[in-house]
Order: C-alpha cells, then structure tokens, then sequence
C-alpha cells in the first residue's frame, strides 16, 4: 500500500521505487555488483558511531580505533536531484479482490532539514495520531467510516511527505475519502485551539522522551542527528522548540503542506477510480 503510494508521491524518481528492487532488479544483482556497493559506501567518511550505557569514552574511541577497519575513501556518488514538483492530483488504483479497502492520501512535505519539521510534528498529531485526534475522533468514532485511520509523515534530506492512511469497508471508502480531504481542508481554515494545541503538544513531547528511555535508543538519537543532520540536539532543545510553536504556526504550516494537490493509492475490490478522483479533484 504505501509503496504504491510513494511511488504515486514521487513518480518516476528514485524516492519512489520499493527498496527491496523488483523481481528483475534482484535477479540481476551480482555478487560484484554487492561488493562494489560495499566499497563505495561503506567508508569512514560515512561512518558514525553512538555508544550508551556505563561505560569509559576514551576506551571505547581507542578500541573503535583499533580495531575498526573500513577503507576511508570518501563517497563518490552524486547526489540525487530531489523529486519534482507536483501541479495535479494523481490517483492509482490497484484493482484487487479484498474484504477491506486499503488507501493513502497526501501531499508532499518537509525534508528533515526544513526549520518547519517540528511544526509538521504537531500538525500530524492533531490530525492523526492517536485515539484523540481529529481523524480518528471524526471518521472512525463519529461516522464508523473506517476500522483504522491515521496519519504519518516522511522526512528525507531534501524531500518528504505527508499521508494520511484508511482500512475502511469498500463500500464506505468513497465517503470516507470525502471526508478525510473535509478534516485536511478544515486544517487549513481554522485555527487550532490553545488547548489543542497543548495536547498535542504535550504528547509528542512525551513520545520523545519515552522513546529516550532505553539504553540503546539513545545513541540511535545521537547517531541519526550527527549522521543526517551534522549537529546533535538535546531533548531539552526539541522541547523548547515544540513550546515555541503557535496556532498561527500550525495554520502556516497546514496551509503550506496541505494546500496542495492530493495523491493517492488505492487497494480494493474497484473497478472504477472515479469516485476517488472526484474527491480529490
């Protein structure tokens, strides 16, 4: 489902094609073609390291030192051109025999780098995460539209998205869709409540420390700023970022994200995409 969504968000551009390849692509694949990689990118100037727990920094960087062998020429692969921009809806429909509709909607995004990622944050969270968002609240337990609804993004360097995800009964997707894009459009016209805003604000600011409270996530934190980002932020920076997000903030953002053409992937027993396409049209 979401493949077919990435590939409807970013066509004909490399962000959009399944990871794992295709039958073809693996086939191939060779046992050179593998080494060749390894070599290319697996290189000291691509390396980070996070180490956690009781233990002595000068040891572990002398035993890294020691006894890390990777080669330390540097990454030769030109960087991508990020995907291009979008100027219409685009929809695709696999047909497929099932008792459940499966569909994602969305709209491109923010990159990890983009100083509005925090408040892309909290403007998902409003919408669809968790059983008090407006989706969930709306389209699941006021309508009975859909057994799951939510919504996510993704952060890449230079690209990203935003989608919002339906389980719905195929004779009620249509509907469903309808409203989801009603609950988009009322993100982008109203103002967030102070109070809503607080809630969901206080909940992403808990996720991120519970998600802090093992020993191995911490290094992970570390590792994925240094690595992607070049500098490394405390939780204590996150959350006063998140403190300092307004609902003028959240209505900015909502209309920079979301005020754009809709794509969408859809699963299901269809024969026609023409429902789909009036909703988002």
């Amino acid at each position: 489902m979401h493949s077919i969504f990435e590939r409807v968000v970013r066509p004909g551009h490399p962000l959009g094609r399944d990871i794992i390849g295709t039958a073809e692509s693996i086939n191939r694949t060779s046992r050179d073609d593998l080494v060749s990689y390894v070599s290319q990118h697996y290189a000291t100037p691509n390396l980070v390291i996070g180490v956690s727990g009781g233990i002595d920094a000068e040891r572990a960087a002398g035993l890294i030192d020691t006894h890390l062998i990777l080669p330390a020429a540097a990454d030769g692969v030109p960087a991508q051109d990020p995907p291009g921009p979008l100027t219409s809806p685009n929809l695709e429909l696999f047909s497929k025999d099932t008792e459940q509709a499966h569909i994602c909607l969305g709209t491109r995004a923010v990159s990890y780098l983009d100083p509005d990622r925090h408040t892309v944050d909290l403007v998902n969270t409003i919408l669809g995460e968790g059983m008090s968002s407006r989706l969930f609240l709306e389209i699941r337990e006021k309508r009975g539209l859909a057994y799951d609804v939510h919504s996510y993004t993704s952060k890449q360097a230079d690209a990203g998205y935003f989608a919002v995800y339906l389980g719905v009964d195929p004779t009620k997707a249509p509907g469903a869709v309808e409203a989801v894009v009603a609950e988009l459009r009322r993100m982008i016209a109203e103002d967030v409540s102070d109070t809503e805003l607080t809630k969901a604000r206080e909940f992403t600011k808990g996720r991120l420390r519970l998600g802090l409270e093992s020993t191995n996530s911490i290094p992970s934190w570390l590792c994925q700023q240094e690595l992607l980002m070049g500098r490394i932020r405390t939780v204590e920076e996150v959350v006063e970022i998140l403190d300092a997000i307004t609902p003028a903030d959240i209505k900015r953002v909502a209309r920079r994200i979301l005020d754009a053409p809709l794509q969408m992937a859809v699963i299901g027993p269809f024969d026609s995409d023409a429902a789909f396409r009036a909703a988002i049209e």
